[in-house]
């Protein structure tokens, strides 16, 4: 059984269509929502989804963790995810995954989208499943020696727009551009980290060393001294 693991970005979206486009149309195309997914994310996941039932005929079927999503249970327990231990990742993507899968008998085989400039995370995703058993993963991008660039042209062949940056909204890898044009462009969201962040009892904050309080004041400030850094479910910008 084959089973792409789709993120809602560039990378996983080229996977998908290069895939079908080799005649290899995967049985099983998952996302797992985490139930704080950028609103643009779960958008771009039901356009795409149109897209592949009417071009492959097969869609995307949708995942959740049981019971709270990611942003309730972050604010019932007074806490913000962290990069040093990314639990949201593993939580709220990884396990749920790993256990909707398991209903299915015989092997498996999960596609990832991790592309030719991605050796390190590779490397890293095949030590992981030998050592927790996981079932076992390709990279169809990577060993067909597609990079950024590729994947993009990719989806602009076929007519589609790219997809944004897929994410959460209250990830701490989140540039402060980002939180700036969130800040802009879907102010409700961003209060709605904003207050996640006020609640947390540890004093932590959603932007490592920049509370979004110092980030809500210089909204307008366009500069950005930002290293792009990807999370555990990154998926591309």
């Amino acid at each position: 059984m084959n089973i792409v693991s789709y993120g809602g970005g560039v990378n996983s979206t080229a996977m998908t269509i290069f895939l079908i486009n080799k005649s290899e149309v995967p049985d099983l195309i998952v996302f797992c929502d985490t139930g704080a997914e950028l609103p643009a994310t779960l958008e771009y996941v039901n356009y795409f989804s149109t897209w592949l039932k009417d071009n492959a005929g097969i869609e995307i079927t949708t995942i959740r963790k049981d019971g709270e999503g990611l942003y309730d249970y972050c604010f019932r327990k007074r806490l913000v995810p962290m990069r040093q231990y990314r639990w949201c990742t593993s939580d709220w993507k990884i396990k749920p995954f790993d256990r909707y899968l398991k209903q299915f008998e015989g092997d498996k085989i999960v596609y990832i989208g991790y592309d030719a400039g991605e050796d390190g995370r590779v490397t890293s995703a095949l030590s992981n499943y030998k050592k927790y058993k996981r079932p076992t993963q390709v990279f169809p991008l990577h060993e067909a020696d597609i990079d950024r660039e590729g994947c993009i042209n990719i989806i602009k062949v076929e007519g589609l727009r790219l997809p944004l940056k897929s994410g959460c909204f209250i990830c701490p890898f989140t540039k402060k551009s980002a939180f700036r044009e969130m800040k802009r462009n879907n102010p409700s969201l961003f209060q709605k980290a904003l207050d996640l962040e006020a609640n947390c009892a540890s004093g932590h904050v959603l932007r490592q060393g920049h509370p979004l309080t110092e980030i809500d004041n210089q909204c307008e400030l366009n500069f950005d001294y930002d290293t792009p850094q990807p999370c555990g479910c990154y998926d591309g910008d």
